[in-house]
């Protein structure tokens, strides 16, 4: 089998022997139902929507039916995409100022002005306001404060963790060999869905 889709001009069969996984998405209102398929002509792993509870999807069907040949070479697409992933966020998690490392006040003003010190606490602004359904969420760098130990200085320095930059974030990094290592060992699980789950794909 392969991708099934109801046209005006009958059903339609695209990607013969090349599906790899379904799926569900469940929404609020409505699902949707989607395929992981591999694309030879580009040589990467696609998501195809093929049926939706929002208009008449009904004869449409997705089977999986990858030819032997086609997992491994989706396997190997995906541990690139997982690494690319994966490299992303360690650059993010780095240059987060979280507790334990260094960081340098970028105000251009004021007593705070260049102060360099270690972050020992991390706290919601204590002075902002936030709500249930996660707007302004108290967890967003913007709304962080931060604890400051200067040496010399008896008391931290409150800062906005916006406004701090972590020193040298490079020693926070891991090893580019340590992530592919990562990347290769999720990609053996071969769930394609989760490399298109919140748009994460790049």
């Amino acid at each position: 089998m392969s991708i099934r889709m109801d046209t005006r001009d009958g059903l339609e069969e695209t990607y013969a022997g090349a599906v790899l996984q379904t799926w569900e998405v469940n929404g609020y209102n409505d699902s949707d139902w989607f395929a992981a398929v591999w694309d030879e002509a580009e040589q990467r792993v696609r998501s195809v929507e093929w049926a939706t509870t929002r208009g008449w999807t009904l004869d449409n069907s997705a089977t999986v039916d990858a030819t032997p040949e086609v997992p491994g070479k989706a396997e190997a697409w995906l541990a690139d995409t997982i690494e690319r992933l994966l490299t992303r966020a360690d650059e993010q998690e780095a240059a987060n100022p979280t507790v334990g490392k260094e960081v340098r006040s970028t105000t251009t003003r004021g007593k705070n002005k260049g102060v360099v010190g270690l972050v020992r606490r991390r706290m919601a602004n204590q002075f902002r306001t936030y709500y249930r359904n996660g707007y302004n969420d108290p967890e967003s760098l913007s709304n962080q404060r931060l604890a400051v130990e200067v040496i010399g200085e008896d008391s931290y320095r409150w800062l906005d963790a916006d406004r701090v930059e972590v020193i040298n974030p490079q020693q926070y990094r891991m090893s580019a060999e340590t992530i592919r290592r990562r990347a290769q060992a999720l990609a053996k699980h071969r769930n394609f869905m989760a490399a298109f789950w919140g748009g994460a794909v790049i």
